[in-house]
């Protein structure tokens, strides 16, 4: 089962072309049946997430406005939406590759879309966006057998006792907490909560609780958790954050500008060079810039290179074809 998060997500993504196709406003009322929702505050969340949608540099022009008015469902958007952005081949890779990772759940509007994405690109590059597809893989973890229950436990502030193996100490504890949100890191999934005992944050492995125990008692949420510090770095370490120099090539100029507009700085041979924080630890942040292929180098910390280096020998000791009539190490 996909997190709550994800099918608000796709819902939304099939719901806003649905309502701009109707330039009076779309009702209300057909609006609710064609996302399946059972009343109007169910459908109100989901306006709320569509607000946090725009275009960099996010400026106040370029977020989509999806408001309830008078009965009807409006969707301003923004004027950048209304001429279809000329993609790279990364970067519709990159779309293509994120389309697919919805799954089957919007049938044959997500089929509609990657066909239209894939007429909209020049002939002959069909295979290497091909190539540049199986360098990404975007796939949440599977949703954990104890998903439904912490989700209802978020959404209703039911206070939790958990049956937890600390593997550090290699024990099993039960705190009481106020379950807060439920968030992926490297390919797990953590619950962000409060523990009332120990007066103060923590996060618990889904996959390490054996057990989960809903109390009666209703917590207040807490105004001074900053749920917003529980981006990308969540997980990182408390200290500096560690930076990287990076050289895009000039093919990616574009999209280094939108994305860095005053970090980045323009090399003499047209490549463009950045200084960006490691986020997401550095597992996560090599196979980042893994992503673009040759199209972008690392070029500091020599550490992080280093790492990189070791990276690719591995891939390359997966991927290079073997003689003929060699054997496979086993």
């Amino acid at each position: 089962m996909k997190p709550d998060f994800l099918h608000r997500l796709e819902r939304l993504l099939v719901l806003i072309p649905f309502v701009a196709k109707h330039r009076a406003g779309a009702p209300l009322a057909e609006v609710l049946a064609f996302g399946g929702y059972r009343n109007r505050a169910e459908l109100e969340e989901d306006l709320a997430l569509a607000a946090e949608i725009g275009l960099p540099p996010e400026e106040p022009g370029d977020f989509l406005e999806i408001t309830i008015q008078d009965d009807k469902v409006e969707a301003l958007l923004p004027q950048r939406f209304n001429r279809p952005p000329r993609l790279t081949v990364d970067e519709a890779s990159a779309l293509s590759a994120s389309l697919r990772a919805l799954g089957d759940s919007v049938g044959k509007t997500l089929a509609a879309a990657l066909d239209r994405l894939r007429h909209a690109l020049p002939e002959g590059v069909e295979e290497a966006l091909a190539a540049a597809e199986r360098r990404i893989a975007i796939e949440p973890p599977a949703a954990t057998r104890w998903h439904d229950v912490l989700e209802r436990a978020i959404e209703r502030r039911n206070e939790l006792t958990l049956a937890y193996w600390a593997q550090s100490r290699d024990v099993t504890t039960n705190p009481t907490v106020e379950p807060l949100r439920l968030h992926v890191h490297r390919g797990h999934w953590y619950l962000v909560a409060w523990n009332p005992a120990l007066a103060a944050e923590r996060t618990y492995r889904v996959d390490r609780i054996t057990g989960v125990q809903v109390n009666a008692r209703v917590f207040e949420p807490r105004q001074s958790f900053a749920l917003a510090r529980h981006d990308d770095t969540m997980f990182a370490s408390r200290g500096a954050e560690p930076q990287a120099e990076v050289r895009f090539s000039a093919a990616l100029g574009g999209y280094v500008g939108e994305r860095w507009p005053e970090q980045s700085h323009r090399n003499a041979d047209g490549s463009w060079s950045v200084v960006c924080p490691v986020r997401g630890g550095e597992a996560h942040f090599l196979s980042w810039i893994l992503g673009f292929g040759g199209e972008a180098e690392l070029v500091s910390p020599e550490s992080l290179r280093a790492a990189l280096r070791l990276r690719v020998q591995q891939l390359q000791r997966i991927y290079v074809p073997m003689p003929a009539g060699a054997a496979a190490d086993t």
